[in-house]
């Protein structure tokens, strides 16, 4: 029998709610900005493939979507490497998704204390610097943040994500005309 928080996993809060916690990411602290930044995006993600795929009976959805049962596209890892292979990122994103996806395995299933400061993740998120060039031309982001390794990732989860819900509506408004 399923737990009842378990049902958080099924309803999604509302697309404003979601956008006010992407743009103030950080302030949920460390943890909070690394598993929920990827969940954000996780979610993002699926939405673009389901966007391409035909509509699915409720089985096939839970055999290719449901982590929790084994689902073909059920790990954020997997999703990210169809959407890649289906043309669906282009290289930068793809990179990028994949070091956040590690450092959220990293943060959620370490046995180390882990946090921004940790070298290894800070070079995680330097290499996301490195991938996302545009972060440093983003209006508001002044220099000191772009060395913060917090405010590194949580710029480019965001970058993503906003991104991402972009291409959802731009394809919504093509599929209505």
């Amino acid at each position: 029998m399923a737990s009842s928080s378990r049902k958080l996993l099924k309803e999604l809060p509302s697309e404003e709610k979601m956008s006010e916690i992407m743009v103030d990411l950080t302030a949920h602290g460390p943890q909070a900005t690394v598993i929920m930044g990827a969940a954000y995006l996780e979610h993002a993600l699926e939405l673009l493939l389901r966007a391409k795929f035909i509509v699915l009976t409720k089985a096939d959805d839970r055999r290719i979507f449901d982590g929790a049962s084994g689902g073909i596209l059920g790990s954020f890892s997997a999703k990210i490497r169809i959407a890649y292979a289906m043309q669906l990122l282009h290289e930068n994103p793809y990179k990028a998704l994949l070091i956040i996806n590690d450092i959220r395995n990293v943060f959620a299933h370490s046995l180390h204390k882990v946090d921004f400061d940790h070298e290894l993740v800070r070079k995680d998120c330097i290499s996301l610097k490195k991938i996302s060039p545009a972060l440093t031309f983003s209006a508001g982001v002044t220099r000191s943040l772009l060395d913060d390794p917090q405010e590194i990732y949580s710029k480019i989860v965001q970058m993503l994500y906003f991104s991402f819900r972009r291409h959802l509506e731009n394809n919504a408004d093509d599929s209505a005309n």
